[in-house]
């Protein structure tokens, strides 16, 4: 079940880090709800994407995915309106080996990080925003980990 929620958190943080990495102003689930049978879908479609809901026909209920609750995770510390600044330092090592980071200035002049580490082990980094007056975090990131601060 790790494996697989992990798995899900790489994809959400693949549809969010290439909306904004390319100063994206939104991102969107397209299946925003999807059956027990990941449907419907068109006739040569994705057959494996689902929705941020998954709807049990049968039984009349629903039930939110890991997707839906990243989604609320990531809008709760990237809140509408916040822009995103030029990040560097993200890395791919090759092998699914990569460090991936994202960063955001608010209306208000807060900022918030985004990173993801795939490696299976915890990696420290240090982050420098340039023109802010003593404005560093140090921090460590767990292995297969995506934090937001």
């Amino acid at each position: 079940m790790l494996d697989i929620a992990y798995k899900q958190l790489v994809q959400h943080h693949r549809l969010r880090h290439g909306t904004d990495a390319k100063l994206g102003l939104r991102s969107i689930a397209w299946t925003l709800g999807s059956d027990t049978n990941n449907g419907p879908h068109l006739p040569g479609g994705c057959g494996t994407c689902r929705g941020l809901v998954v709807v049990d026909t049968g039984a009349g209920t629903y039930s939110k995915t890991l997707d839906y609750y990243l989604m609320g995770q990531f809008s709760r510390f990237v809140p509408r309106g916040a822009t995103a600044l030029s990040t560097t330092g993200s890395k791919d090592y090759g092998g699914g080996q990569k460090f991936e980071a994202m960063s955001f200035v608010e209306a208000d002049g807060s900022r918030t990080v985004v990173v993801q580490n795939t490696f299976g082990n915890e990696v420290f980094l240090t982050v420098t925003f340039k023109g802010v007056a003593a404005c560093e975090w140090v921090r460590g990131v767990m292995g297969r980990g995506l934090i937001a601060a």
